[in-house]
């Protein structure tokens, strides 16, 4: 999740020899285009990759099923992982939310070590998945990406509040 050029542009056919399937989804991957109502599986030709399927759009677990399809592999993942996508932020909020009550093991990569202690913060703040701290993520959401934010608030939902210490998460710095 939080892919963009960057992790598209990574050789993952030796991840595709040992029989994995892996989804790149991200609101900033190439081509680049407005986040608006579109195709969201974006044509991806490289040889020996054909494991590798690109989303735009943004991450959550419901989304990735709205848009592949409940029987597709990558509609229950065995990993999640984040490229250094920010998940302290309030405008993950609600994918991280959903990410937690799916119990989806996740991997949250960081270019730096106070992030660590942000995300610390998060998780630990009893109120960070409340009804208002969802709508403050929900409230950037709306109007960075306009049109794909009403389907991915509709394919998000947090019926259920989280609050776990010790959640699935695996941070490297």
């Amino acid at each position: 999740m939080g892919a963009t050029a960057v992790e598209d542009a990574v050789d993952w056919s030796p991840l595709c020899d040992d029989g994995l399937t892996l989804v790149l989804v991200g609101p900033q991957v190439e081509p680049l285009a407005k986040m608006v109502k579109g195709e969201e599986v974006v044509p991806r030709e490289r040889p020996g990759q054909e494991c590798v399927t690109v989303i735009r759009g943004l991450y959550s677990p419901g989304m990735v099923r709205e848009v592949l399809g409940a029987q597709s592999a990558a509609a229950s993942p065995d990993v999640v992982v984040s490229f250094n996508a920010d998940v302290y932020m309030d405008y993950w909020r609600r994918t991280l939310g959903s990410l937690l009550l799916s119990r989806t093991p996740v991997v949250v990569s960081m270019y730096c070590e106070y992030e660590d202690s942000e995300l610390s913060k998060v998780l630990a703040e009893p109120t960070a998945f409340s009804s208002s701290a969802l709508e403050a993520g929900d409230a950037y959401v709306r109007r960075r990406y306009r049109g794909d934010a009403d389907d991915f608030l509709l394919h998000t939902p947090m019926d259920a509040t989280y609050h776990n210490p010790l959640c699935p998460l695996a941070v490297g710095v």
